[in-house]
């Protein structure tokens, strides 16, 4: 009887070390997974900063673009094509 109860005692612990082992796997799994969230914060602060960048410049192109119309325009009406 006590033979039975030493080999489920050892298989007990086995299981502990084992669900230990599964745990610290979990952990590491964890932080792998808090730094690709991370990763994915950055590029997300990337991604935004380079659509501020490129708005700002598109704006500003759209203004050249427009006041180089209103010019043409003006030098049309002045040349009596238009």
């Amino acid at each position: 009887m006590l033979d039975k109860q030493d080999q489920m005692l050892d298989k007990q612990d086995q299981m502990l070390d084992k669900q230990d082992q599964m745990l610290q796997k979990q952990d590491m799994m964890l932080d792998t997974q808090k730094e690709m969230v991370e990763l994915q914060h950055d590029l997300l602060d990337e991604v935004k900063d380079s659509r501020k960048d490129l708005k700002s410049y598109l704006d500003q192109r759209f203004e050249k673009l427009e006041s180089d119309v209103i010019e043409m325009k003006a030098a049309l009406r002045a040349k009596g094509i238009i």
